[in-house]
């Protein structure tokens, strides 16, 4: 039962990140794919560590993604939850012109933890 109220909570999350107010979306410039893509490219220097260990989470969980069995919806989506945070932090952390938080942020802070703890929790929800 509580399950059911954890999913319903974490879908309503879900879209109301994905609803932009029409206002917001009118003051806001463009998106540029071209710095997009730039950003999602590998640093050179230290930012190099961080980006590989952001690469490889990124591919482990795809691959968990094809591993964990079909009606398993909340493992899936703590999951992609991962895989979210992995693309955020290869886009909105660091030194760039487009980046939201820097490396010493809270929110950095809260993604990396979560990149660590998610996985843990979709391996004790099969251990059970």
């Amino acid at each position: 039962m509580i399950r059911n109220r954890i999913l319903i909570i974490m879908l309503l999350m879900l879209l109301v990140m994905a609803v932009v107010p029409a206002a917001h979306a009118q003051n806001t410039k463009d998106i540029d794919f071209n710095e997009v893509i730039k950003n999602l490219g590998p640093r050179s220097g230290q930012d190099l560590i961080w980006d590989i260990f952001l690469y490889a989470i990124f591919l482990i969980g795809i691959v968990n993604m094809g591993l964990i069995p079909d009606k398993q919806l909340f493992p899936a989506m703590l999951n992609f939850g991962v895989i979210a945070m992995a693309v955020t932090a290869k886009l909105l952390v660091g030194e760039h012109e487009s980046a939201v938080f820097s490396p010493v942020h809270f929110g950095t802070f809260v993604l990396n933890v979560g990149m660590f703890v998610i996985p843990l929790i979709i391996a004790a929800w099969y251990a059970r």
